[in-house]
């Protein structure tokens, strides 16, 4: 788990580094550098021990990657979210259930966003706030389930988990409610629970693998 949250802190940079002065060479402190990556004050992100650590390297010169990714198979990408777009929605209709997006509609090297199971997803959506959640235009789902304002694991057959989550513009969009995201809640309408269902769902939400 500590690699993966370095791996994604470290990802954050790429868009940043390219287009200012370098972290490393400026006179900033660990928190500050989580703060620059990230674009906001985030206590889950800054108190995180990767995230930490990963700073800490910057800090230290460590050597960033330049290429920004595209996630979606078909290479083309409705909506980029995250500084250095680590997580993109994707149009298209998968078959099967939710997970089954991740090679339907997902480039190779992504995922179907799972952030309450993957830690590296949920500290991406955690910078995904409700007002550009839902400026994207149609409803993208990802494999989580926001029932009760929690972030938990995705169960069709459980009333109380079935809620599957989502970005867009078209979604329910529920903007003083909690969720996976950061501020807000977004869910697919009637609940749609992990199905691709047309009319409501346009595509899925991928994330890079890390």
């Amino acid at each position: 788990m500590m690699k993966t949250f370095a791996v994604v802190v470290l990802s954050l940079a790429v868009a940043w580094e390219a287009t200012g002065t370098p972290l490393a060479k400026r006179s900033l402190s660990v928190a500050e550098v989580i703060k620059e990556l990230v674009g906001k004050d985030d206590e889950y992100v800054l108190t995180h021990p990767s995230a930490k650590e990963v700073a800490s390297a910057i800090l230290e010169n460590v050597e960033l990657p330049s290429a920004k990714p595209i996630g979606c198979k078909d290479g083309s990408v409705e909506g980029k979210f995250v500084i250095s777009d680590l997580v993109q929605a994707c149009a298209g209709k998968w078959t099967g259930l939710l997970g089954k997006a991740s090679s339907q509609l997902c480039a190779t090297g992504w995922h179907v966003c799972s952030p309450a199971n993957v830690d590296g997803d949920q500290l991406l959506l955690k910078t995904i706030t409700f007002d550009e959640g839902s400026k994207t235009k149609g409803c993208f789902a990802y494999n989580a389930s926001n029932d009760f304002g929690k972030c938990i694991p995705l169960n069709c057959n459980a009333n109380n988990a079935n809620d599957m989550g989502a970005v867009g513009s078209t979604c329910n969009l529920k903007p003083t409610a909690k969720s996976c995201l950061a501020s807000g809640r977004i869910d697919l309408k009637n609940r749609a629970c992990g199905f691709f269902k047309a009319g409501q769902t346009d595509g899925a939400l991928c994330c890079k693998d890390i």
